[in-house]
């Protein structure tokens, strides 16, 4: 287990461990690597404990189930984590590359934030490694034209424009939002260097509505708006999407 100790203002990390009954601490230096392990070994074990206590319970008749939404995981995890970059605690590896910047997780917003490179080159950055939503793997089951696995056939059908436009693109990339964790469904990058944010909203009503209202407040709160630099789109009643709309609109925010 990861102990971290405050030593006159600086960061002490411990490795915590059982040998012949007894319990011993053993300096782990600043391995980030093993750092990062252990954080996400101590992530995962609060997220088995919450797992274990709703098994039985069923949701919305007992209404005792517990959240297993990384953030609030994250919130009952020690004091002392939060001086770690959070999605490695989560996702089990450090998510700061130094080869390209991103909007949020480097600390700059959005509107200020951009690929100061050729625009060639923004295809390299689609394809560099990125820290990847990884709650409820299950749910990626839909294959897109270029054989990213997505949430949902409509986002799968909205890459496969992407991909028609030649956008480079990250599907689903955690970011840092003002103290809250998430993974917009597409992060593009203009010829300009700009990044564009894209939400593809299925739902329109109940909860769902709600946690949307919520997930705008957050990107507006982080200089993310619509018509700026967030696209917004939606299925129809019955479920299905109008593709030639939605390219159009995509078009238009990256002004093709």
């Amino acid at each position: 287990m990861l102990l971290v100790v405050n030593d006159r203002g600086y960061s002490v990390y411990r490795q915590v461990r059982t040998e012949n009954g007894r319990r011993v601490q053993k300096s782990i230096g600043k391995s980030q690597v093993l750092i990062d392990a252990l954080a996400h070994k101590r992530f995962l074990m609060e997220k088995l404990k919450r797992l274990d206590r709703n098994i039985g319970l069923i949701e919305g008749i007992y209404g005792a189930s517990i959240s297993l939404e990384d953030g609030d995981i994250f919130a009952v995890m020690p004091k002392s984590f939060a001086a770690l970059d959070r999605a490695a605690v989560i996702l089990g590896h450090g998510s700061r590359r130094k080869d390209w910047p991103c909007p949020v997780r480097d600390g700059v917003y959005p509107e200020e934030a951009r690929l100061d490179i050729e625009p060639e080159r923004r295809f390299e950055w689609a394809c560099s490694p990125y820290a990847e939503n990884t709650s409820f793997l299950e749910m990626k089951k839909y294959l897109s034209a270029k054989g990213v696995l997505c949430r949902s056939k409509s986002e799968a059908a909205i890459l496969g424009i992407y991909d028609s436009l030649g956008i480079p693109y990250h599907y689903d990339e955690v970011l840092y939002l003002n103290g809250a964790l998430r993974s917009p469904d597409i992060i593009g990058c203009r010829a300009d260097g700009a990044f564009v944010f894209h939400e593809h909203l299925g739902l329109s009503s109940g909860d769902y509505l709600q946690k949307n209202n919520a997930r705008l407040k957050i990107y507006g709160n982080a200089g993310i708006f619509p018509g700026k630099n967030l696209i917004l789109t939606y299925d129809r009643q019955d479920g299905t999407i109008d593709l030639g709309l939605i390219k159009a609109v995509i078009e238009d925010a990256y002004r093709l």
